[in-house]
């Protein structure tokens, strides 16, 4: 075949995209699934292109769907799709990109009509609000979100983002307001069942929300109790939570910062960015490079040189 009749077919293909039956819908939600699976088995670099990839064929079948409820099915899987794009230029350091595709997530999960998913997707939003140090907005969108999720969310859902609004509460220093925050979250967690939740709503439990209150406590300066609390979660974490285990190895290594505690500073220090290394998280790396900064003070001592050697290496 010439490559101008090649061309000829694929403008046409183009022009008038292809009608989509309940089949293609649902192979299309088994490759969103897929990519659910892969991100904890694949680094954000590794995976990034598959998820824009996927995104953008199916953007293509969206404008070409017929039928409403297949449409608004596309719709909620492009949703997600941005979402998770979104995450993962995130967790690659890509502002720009991030952003981007959180504005085409909002978008597709107002076509899906399914409040949950724009909620579980301004979840994930805040929490980048808050790693890029922004509390104010990272609380606007995690209250906005539990506002949204409300009646719609399941109560595995309902915790995750009590517990987000809690933890920007806490970096906020309003202490009471996240302690209510963290008592709902809890109370929530013990009615969830995730045979009831959604194939996008990640395994949020008793472990994951130990980490988001052992953050609050160290906050909120209960170091006792934040020690406490994220050696429990860590404990409790799957080894498959790479980019998790990471941040809980980190938050430990903060409280050990606030107790003077070097040598157990730079070892938790390590341990996390050997796994953010693991994951390829570009932000778990570089936020260890930022708790190193706040170590300049012993820097003659063997565990601040071994632990420099370890981010140069």
């Amino acid at each position: 075949m010439s490559a101008v009749r090649t061309l000829d077919r694929y403008s046409l293909a183009v022009g008038h995209p292809t009608r989509v039956d309940r089949a293609t819908v649902q192979h299309l939600e088994t490759v969103t699934a897929t990519h659910r699976e892969l991100y904890h088995h694949l680094s954000s670099f590794e995976l990034v292109d598959a998820v824009t990839g996927h995104l953008r064929g199916v953007a293509r079948l969206l404008r070409g769907a017929q039928h409403r409820v297949l449409r608004r099915r596309l719709a909620a899987v492009a949703g997600e799709t941005a979402g998770h794009a979104a995450w993962l230029f995130h967790d690659l350091g890509d502002q720009k990109m991030t952003d981007r595709y959180y504005a085409d997530a909002a978008i597709a999960t107002r076509k899906a009509g399914d409040p949950a998913l724009d909620a579980y997707v301004s979840g994930f939003k805040s929490l980048v609000r808050a790693s890029d140090g922004e509390p104010t907005a990272a609380l606007a969108l995690a209250q906005a979100a539990r506002q949204a999720g409300a009646r719609s969310a399941t109560a595995t859902t309902r915790a995750w983002l009590a517990g987000l609004e809690a933890q920007a509460l806490a970096t906020l220093h309003e202490r009471r307001a996240c302690f209510v925050a963290l008592r709902q979250a809890e109370a929530a967690i013990g009615q969830a069942r995730a045979e009831e939740d959604p194939p996008w709503m990640y395994g949020f439990d008793d472990a994951r929300l130990a980490a988001l209150a052992g953050t609050c406590y160290r906050q909120l300066g209960k170091i006792t109790a934040a020690e406490r609390t994220l050696q429990e979660a860590l404990a409790a974490l799957d080894v498959s939570c790479t980019r998790r285990r990471s941040e809980v190895l980190l938050e430990l290594a903060l409280v050990q910062l606030e107790k003077e505690d070097i040598d157990e500073a730079c070892r938790f220090a390590g341990q996390s960015y050997e796994v953010a290394m693991a994951a390829g998280s570009v932000v778990g790396q570089r936020r260890v490079g930022e708790l190193r900064s706040g170590l300049d003070q012993w820097i003659d001592t063997e565990a601040v040189r071994n632990l420099d050697e370890q981010l140069a290496g």
